[in-house]
């Protein structure tokens, strides 16, 4: 296959708006994360056409193309395994670690994104500080490879109609599921491969000549310019609150593939600006770059503070110079090495086996190394529990995962009693850790619950569209159909929004006897039971160590909230005062289970401390 320069561009755009993207928090190219998928374009049409070029001379074999994957992925990747395993043994303590050794383990057999799919949630702290969480896309690319090749191995002697018309079939069933499954659970549509082939398969039907040659070179260099702009287009409109995978990756994807399409015709604009030597240059290096800069990332913001564009720009220059190592001395000399088929594939079982060994029992070496004690695995326990169940994730909190109104049960989240007082509570999940504590602490009243993930609970809300869709349905369709004795708002409020949340409320009285805010909660910049655990692993005395680390901007709008005037039978509860003032709410009930969960959700046992200490029976019941 003739060597594309252009392509390599592509690949620098789509590794670029990757780390970008992370690297800015997704502040900066907010729908950066869809270089992943034109990253699965590209790999598509490449191994297709290596596909069909073997099988048109004759020399097609699934062996050699798999031992052609070997060499290619895994050396660079055991060296990512390796620096993640031995920065979580000195840098985290034996229960992360622990959970760094799962995600290698199931990385090294390709697995990774079953992993992730089936144990992340919207609050799932693993996750997001996990170093090998990139890997994802990496086993959707391997496990699409285990069947692929051996498809086209069955259809071989079919006709190339035929072919074509079973990539095609296969390629619109995984686009038609992806965008079906992205409305029932979207983790599973993030990060399975069943919904995501329809991708490479894209590419694969440009790799294999399914589309008609160009013959004007003006239509080449128009669908050029199409596909760069529908990439940028994404990158630079999507944000996390789009619907994604399903229908809205075909906008990048398509982009992708006539990017691809129009250079194979001819040498547009567009394919000459992608062959510049800059561009090149990254996207020769692009597979070191995705696999390093995650992990660095990761670690480097557990050591130091990456709040500033220099910290992070200084941090992206050390991950080129990386990279740039990586593809040197570990890339190249191993993809070019003429080793047998057998003892590659020897070494590359021996070393998955070593890896996966070793990364059992890594939490085990931390902890005999470090000799930790149990509280300390008991506090950060609380990092990783499921908090979906308490605040019924799903059914009546729909998040990322649940991001549907379809999802929403009505019947009994919105459940009237006849015989107890009814209170709803609406709002984000600043709203939803209280639902089991108000209906454990107070039985006499029925806690009527409609919350979502992605906006507060102001009349005319905006935000995500679940969130906006579920407000606007209580507002306009359940709440004037009741009258209950109390309504609860409840969210992780903005400065901007005091006094609409304080109108929100005056204008809910119509429905409600009482209408009640929760104010903001305290906060801190790094999650709690972490900080907990380096302050008991260090001997430092907890409340002093917490301090530089409280979001202090939650203290000045809870004043704001406090000072504002308030309408009738509307009632302000301060949750920052009760959890800071006298004695700081930091433990709940026991000292290994802190109040909060991560940088300010609360636990199932600290929600409870803090509606008790709110004392709202006559507020609620009276």
């Amino acid at each position: 296959m003739k060597y594309r320069k252009d392509i390599d561009g592509l690949r620098a755009l789509a590794v670029m708006s990757v780390i970008i993207y992370h690297y800015s928090n997704g502040n900066i190219l907010r729908g950066g994360y869809v270089g992943v998928d034109v990253f699965f374009v590209i790999s598509g049409f490449l191994i297709t056409s290596i596909i069909y070029g073997e099988m048109s001379a004759g020399t097609y074999s699934v062996i050699a193309f798999y031992y052609r994957r070997v060499k290619r992925i895994l050396p660079a990747l055991f060296f990512v395994y390796a620096f993640c395993m031995i920065s979580a043994f000195f840098i985290r303590f034996p229960y992360e670690a622990g959970n760094v050794g799962k995600s290698v383990m199931s990385s090294v057999f390709f697995v990774s994104n079953i992993y992730f799919s089936t144990f992340s949630g919207y609050f799932d702290f693993n996750s997001a500080s996990n170093p090998l969480l990139h890997t994802w896309s990496l086993s959707v690319e391997e496990q699409y490879y285990v069947f692929f090749p051996l498809l086209i191995f069955v259809i071989r002697s079919a006709g190339f109609g035929v072919q074509r018309i079973v990539v095609i079939l296969f390629a619109l069933a995984s686009l038609i599921l992806s965008e079906y499954q992205v409305r029932l659970n979207s983790t599973d549509a993030f990060y399975l491969v069943q919904n995501r082939a329809w991708e490479l398969l894209l590419g694969a039907t440009l790799g294999m000549g399914a589309w008609p040659k160009l013959k004007k070179g003006l239509m080449a260099e128009l669908l050029a310019i199409i596909g760069l702009s529908a990439i940028l287009a994404s990158i630079f409109s999507y944000t996390s609150n789009t619907l994604f995978p399903g229908i809205s990756a075909a906008l990048p994807c398509l982009g992708a593939v006539l990017m691809i399409y129009a250079g194979a015709a001819k040498e547009t604009f567009v394919s000459r600006l992608f062959s510049l030597a800059p561009l090149r240059f990254i996207g020769i290096i692009s597979y070191s770059l995705y696999l390093w800069h995650w992990p660095l990332f990761i670690f480097a913001g557990e050591l130091f503070e990456l709040q500033g564009y220099v910290e992070k720009s200084m941090l992206l220059a050390a991950c080129f110079a990386i990279s740039l190592c990586s593809w040197k001395f570990i890339e190249e000399p191993f993809r070019k090495a003429r080793y047998s088929i057998r003892s590659t594939f020897s070494a590359a079982l021996i070393a998955m086996f070593s890896v996966s060994l070793f990364a059992f029992n890594l939490d085990d070496f931390n902890r005999a190394y470090y000799k930790y004690p149990q509280r300390i695995d008991s506090v950060l326990s609380a990092l990783y529990a499921d908090s979906d169940d308490y605040m019924r994730a799903g059914k009546c909190f729909l998040t990322v995962t649940y991001n549907s109104l379809a999802r929403f049960n009505r019947e009994e989240c919105l459940a009237v009693s006849e015989t107890k007082p009814n209170v709803l509570l609406i709002g984000d999940s600043h709203a939803a850790h209280l639902w089991a504590a108000l209906s454990s602490v107070y039985p006499n009243a029925n806690f009527l619950q409609a919350t979502a993930s992605g906006c507060r609970p102001l009349h005319n809300p905006s935000g995500e569209k679940r969130c906006v869709d579920l407000i606007n349905s209580i507002y306009n369709d359940f709440l004037p159909r009741q009258h209950l004795n109390a309504v609860i708002l409840a969210g992780r409020w903005k400065p901007y929004e005091v006094q609409n949340a304080i109108d929100t409320a005056a204008w809910l009285t119509q429905y409600a006897d009482r209408v009640l805010i929760f104010g903001p909660i305290n906060e801190y910049y790094k999650p709690l039971p972490r900080l907990l655990a380096v302050a008991l692993a260090e001997g430092k005395d907890v409340n002093e160590y917490l301090e530089p680390h409280k979001d202090l901007s939650r203290k000045q709008l809870d004043e704001v909230f406090t000072n504002a005037a308030l309408p009738n039978n509307v009632f302000y509860i301060s949750t920052y005062k009760l959890m800071t003032e006298h004695n700081p709410l930091i433990w709940a009930d026991a000292e290994d289970v802190p109040m909060q969960f991560d940088y300010g959700h609360l636990t199932p046992n600290g929600a409870k401390i803090l509606v008790r200490a709110a004392k709202l029976d006559s507020v609620l019941v009276r």
